[in-house]
């Protein structure tokens, strides 16, 4: 169930505790898109992995989903919150509590981006705007006036996450299989 992926995704800044420099912040490129009533609703719960020049950094991710909103915790594996999201289509709010600058709004849109249904994503990443995607049952990329920017890779028990504008990798498992 990939919706359920959609809070994973975020690691890449708030690993910027240690792993991320300030440098490869987002400059707000991906789109917001609002709750899709297609999407399977329910709670989940996923460790999720940062790996960045051969370091890495873990997290759990509790994302519920509703027709209405979605709305995501961020925990570190001790159970200490890093971060709090939530979007209804209308109104993004979030909650940092690190006390760095995190792009909250970059964070949830590339989230969505690897676990919205494909006709949501054909809706807002449009070629008239400079987009263009390649989407398939195991794959999905994402390009911006042909550069890429995104790529995630389905795989059995797992998605990964490739930023390949900022170089680094996401990795999304069950957290079931790790306790």
């Amino acid at each position: 169930m990939r919706f359920f992926v959609i809070g994973l995704l975020i690691l890449p800044w708030l690993a910027g505790c240690s792993l991320l420099s300030k440098s490869l912040m987002p400059d707000n490129v991906l789109l917001l898109m609002s709750p899709d009533p297609a999407m399977e609703q329910g709670v989940s719960q996923r460790k999720v992995t940062l790996v960045r020049k051969a370091e890495s950094q873990r997290f759990v991710v509790i994302t519920e989903n509703t027709t209405d909103i979605t709305q995501v915790a961020v925990l570190t594996p001790a159970g200490q919150r890093v971060l709090s999201m939530k979007y209804d289509g209308r109104e993004f709010e979030s909650t940092n509590y690190t006390g760095m600058p995190l792009p909250d709004k970059d964070i949830f849109a590339m989230m969505q981006f690897a676990v919205w249904p494909e006709s949501a994503l054909k809706d807002v990443y449009n070629s008239h705007d400079g987009w263009r995607m390649v989407l398939s049952s195991d794959q999905r990329q994402l390009f911006k006036q042909q550069q890429p920017i995104l790529k995630v890779l389905f795989k059995p028990n797992q998605t990964d996450v490739h930023h390949l504008r900022h170089q680094y990798q996401v990795i999304i498992e069950p957290l079931e299989n790790h306790q």
